[in-house]
């Protein structure tokens, strides 16, 4: 009876990594298989410790150091991370389901292959996460995940790329944010995964030039245009006020040819600019560019009205949802 208290009251002790390392060294020196299962590490620093296959299932972790910790197909289910500071850990193929990441640190974590079932993310620093084939269901909490600035996951920047991946991982959290009703963020993805795609079709270019094959180069390079355009142009339907910079070159740019070379005030050439864009006609009063710069005007209305109609597109898209 005394023995089984005693073991109660062990269970119930606050690990230390030392306690943690004297178990791994009774377990054959290996993590795998060590069960700790609602044990209490709170606090704990286990930072670039090996504890492949551990199972930690709803224990206590908050406010823990795992960075770099290698959890890679750990039992992990309802475990809590609680302000936990887990940059660059490996957590792949982790049985995650009910797991909570409230307010902790994922910059740059693998949860690569794991299952994400009912896990909450919620203020989680997700900045450059690895989420490779990582199961993500409508009970994966998701809502007020902080992503940083440009929404970038581990895919995207590792070396060597990873676009294809990150590709797929762009699509599954638009996905999850449609469904959510998050449309801001499922734009923001929706633009992260065709930049994904872009960058995916310049490194095939490259890989062509490298190896100095001139017609699949070519090729290549064509396939390339229409995605590095539509996002200088309007971000793929996400950055609408690209068409605005855009618009404003093509009237100002002409404007200052007419100005210099065009024989007209700047308020005329601005005028025949403007006019000129949009297509609408230049009225009775003003005045038309002398030499070769009247020509410029025959082009700008083909690049006014593919702008205006790229904007109108884009602005309604972006605030009907």
């Amino acid at each position: 009876m005394q023995s089984k208290q005693n073991t109660k009251d062990n269970n119930q002790q606050p690990l230390t990594r030392e306690m943690l390392m004297e178990l791994i060294s009774k377990n054959g020196n290996t993590a795998e298989g060590l069960n700790l299962r609602g044990r209490d590490l709170r606090g704990i620093d286990i930072s670039n410790l090996n504890l492949n296959g551990i199972i930690l299932s709803e224990s206590t972790l908050a406010r823990s150091n795992l960075m770099g910790t290698n959890l890679d197909r750990a039992l992990l289910l309802d475990t809590d991370f609680m302000a936990s500071t887990l940059d660059g850990a490996k957590i792949r193929g982790a049985d995650l389901r009910g797991a909570s990441f409230l307010t902790a640190s994922l910059k740059g974590t693998d949860l690569s292959w794991s299952n994400l079932d009912g896990t909450d993310f919620s203020l989680a620093k997700m900045e450059k996460i690895y989420l490779t084939n990582s199961i993500i269901t409508n009970r994966t909490q998701l809502q007020r995940s902080i992503w940083g600035k440009k929404y970038q996951v581990g895919e995207e920047l590792c070396e060597p790329h990873r676009y294809k991946n990150a590709e797929e991982v762009y699509r599954n959290l638009k996905i999850w944010h449609q469904q959510a009703g998050i449309y801001d963020l499922m734009g923001e993805f929706h633009y992260r995964e065709w930049v994904s795609r872009k960058k995916r079709r310049g490194e095939i270019v490259r890989i062509e030039l490298k190896n100095r094959r001139v017609k699949k180069s070519l090729a290549a390079f064509i396939t390339f245009i229409p995605y590095w355009l539509g996002d200088v142009l309007f971000g793929y339907g996400e950055r609408w006020a690209h068409i605005l910079y855009w618009a404003l070159l093509l009237i100002i740019g002409p404007a200052i040819l007419y100005f210099i070379w065009g024989s007209m005030n700047f308020i005329e050439a601005l005028y025949f600019s403007a006019a000129s864009f949009t297509a609408l006609g230049y009225g009775t009063w003003a005045y038309a560019p002398e030499n070769w710069v009247k020509y410029v005007g025959v082009t700008q209305p083909f690049f006014g009205v593919t702008l205006m109609a790229l904007f109108l597109v884009t602005f309604t898209r972006k605030w009907i949802r």
